[in-house]
């Protein structure tokens, strides 16, 4: 670790003190090297295909819907995304029933 030293703001001193290691010495990397066996579960499908599970109060759910359902259409044409809403009842696993 080197030593902190202090801010030069307009070829002045400020006197505040920096730690001088650079961020990524401390905190581990974004993606391990493939030859590493991540075993971390990726969001991904076949063909490059992402899957997003939001959690949303039931009561907002008529926001994304939107009246006679224009909204979630018109949410899906304009991303490509495919939008899927849960029964009222069910819950995700894992979650609390308040």
């Amino acid at each position: 670790m080197m030593a902190a030293a202090p801010i030069q703001q307009n070829g002045t001193h400020t006197g505040v003190p920096i730690d001088l290691d650079p961020p990524d010495s401390r905190k581990r990397p974004l993606e391990a090297p493939p030859e590493a066996g991540s075993t971390k579960r990726t969001n991904t499908g076949e063909d490059g295909q992402y899957f997003l599970k939001v959690l949303i109060p039931s009561y907002a759910a008529g926001s994304i819907i939107g009246k006679g359902g224009q909204t979630i259409v018109q949410l899906q044409k304009e991303t490509g995304a495919t939008i899927k809403l849960s029964k009222s009842k069910d819950f995700y696993p894992g979650r609390c029933k308040n």
